[in-house]
C-alpha cells in the first residue's frame, strides 16, 4: 500500500521450466478503481510466446523465434475491446 492511496499486489508462478503466469491488481482507494491482469510466459523449443490479458479488456501477445543464433523475429498484436482499437507488428532483431 503506497501513501498515494494504492493498494497493489502480485502473484507470480513458475509452472514449470518453460512455463510461468503472473497477475497483477491495483485498486485506487482515491478514485475507487481497480485493475486486474494475468500474464503468461511459455518457451518453446525456439520461440517464446508472451501475453497478457487485464481486467480493461485489453489482450496482448508477442511471440519471438529465433531464426539463427543472433537472429529473432519478433510477432506482436495487441486487442483493446473497450476502445475498439487494435495494433499489430512486427520486427527483427540482429545481434546479442
Amino acid at each position: 500500500m503506497a501513501t498515494t492511496g494504492i493498494v497493489a499486489c502480485a502473484y507470480f508462478h513458475r509452472v514449470s521450466d518453460k512455463a510461468q503466469v503472473a497477475t497483477d491488481f491495483l485498486w485506487n482507494l482515491n478514485s475507487n478503481e481497480a485493475t486486474a491482469s494475468l500474464g503468461y510466459d511459455y518457451h518453446f523449443r525456439a520461440c517464446r510466446l508472451r501475453g497478457n490479458v487485464d481486467s480493461n479488456g485489453k489482450v496482448a501477445a508477442c511471440l519471438e523465434e529465433r531464426m539463427a543464433p543472433s537472429v529473432t523475429l519478433v510477432l506482436s498484436g495487441e486487442l483493446d475491446h473497450a476502445k475498439a482499437d487494435h495494433k499489430f507488428g512486427f520486427g527483427m532483431t540482429v545481434g546479442e
